[in-house]
């Protein structure tokens, strides 16, 4: 995973911004552990390049997208939308994590259907992760030719923040005036469709 964002920045950026932000994240870096690696990485970047880090992350996300499906090429394969991901978001993360991170853990997102055109994933992140995904969910947007409109959100409960990203899809062309079914496996209550999956850590 820390390769595929070096790879990002190296290209983005050029070599001697990489070098330099290797060398701000190692001073920064509090854990051996991936994300916490990956969130020192981004936010170095953000002081580098004299940006807000979450700016920084939605970008790097972005752009981490199509070295992601090169990396994983099954993805394109079995999913033919950003929507499709984002609703099997579990079992996509699960064949990446067994690929990329062996061994590795990762936050619980809840996946909800806001109405006919708009997803919205829900989590306990840091601020760049959440940032990081929204970019992801823009990158495999521009993948699949799509149009989308992202919105990434916070709530506080006590001490806890959660994120949210929503993601609003371009209206596909539909017959009839009906409601669409539900994409396999995901159960249709009320209008809201819940699930608890995970993200890449």
């Amino acid at each position: 995973m820390l390769v595929l964002l070096e790879d990002v920045v190296r290209k983005e950026f050029g070599p001697t911004v990489l070098a330099a932000t290797r060398a701000v994240a190692s001073e920064h870096a509090t854990s051996s552990e991936v994300m916490p690696r990956a969130c020192a990485f981004v936010a170095a970047l953000g002081e580098l390049r004299r940006q807000p880090v979450t700016s920084m992350a939605r970008l790097v996300g972005e752009r981490l997208v199509a070295p992601l499906f090169v990396a994983a090429p099954f993805i394109a394969r079995r999913y033919s939308s950003t929507r499709a991901i984002l609703l099997q978001v579990t079992s996509v993360v699960n064949d990446l994590m067994a690929l990329l991170l062996p061994g590795a853990t990762a936050p619980d997102i809840d996946v909800e259907l806001q109405d006919m055109d708009t997803l919205r994933l829900s989590t306990i992140v840091s601020p760049e992760l959440a940032a990081l995904i929204e970019g992801m969910v823009l990158g495999s947007a521009a993948h699949f030719n799509e149009r989308v409109q992202v919105r990434r959100s916070e709530s506080t409960v006590g001490a806890v923040v959660r994120f949210q990203v929503d993601a609003t899809f371009e209206p596909e062309r539909r017959t009839g005036s009906g409601t669409p079914p539900s994409p396999p496996g995901v159960e249709r209550r009320t209008g809201v469709l819940k699930g608890a999956n995970t993200f890449l850590r």
